[in-house]
């Protein structure tokens, strides 16, 4: 069965809308600063183990897509994902255009990793 480039952008966002629905997530979203305090306690050593084991993980889904990851950069899409994270959690959001926005990071997000739209 082949598959589309359609099909494979919208599977991405569904993982990507998904990841940040997660309970797991939610909670992290929901005690963002909390969390934040957390990471600023943590030592500098323990903090790159936890990014680096994540920037691993991006490398391989990236791989595993047939994404070449020389153009698509997996710290990229790491530290976007961690950009999304934080401004969802964020006080200085509009709660109102809060979706929008978020459709907007991930539909710029997607064409990063796919090429434009």
């Amino acid at each position: 069965m082949l598959f589309s480039g359609d099909d494979i952008r919208e599977s991405a966002r569904n993982l990507l809308k998904s990841l940040f629905r997660m309970p797991e997530m939610v909670f992290f979203i929901r005690n963002n600063r909390e969390i934040t305090e957390l990471f600023a306690v943590m030592s500098n050593q323990e903090l790159q183990t936890d990014m680096q084991t994540e920037a691993v993980m991006f490398e391989r889904l990236l791989s595993m897509a047939g994404i070449d990851t020389e153009k698509v950069k997996p710290g990229i899409v790491h530290n976007y994902i961690h950009a999304i994270y934080l401004t969802t959690g964020s006080d200085l959001m509009v709660m109102d255009d809060l979706a929008e926005t978020y459709d907007q990071m991930m539909n710029s997000l997607l064409a990063y990793i796919f090429g434009g739209m």
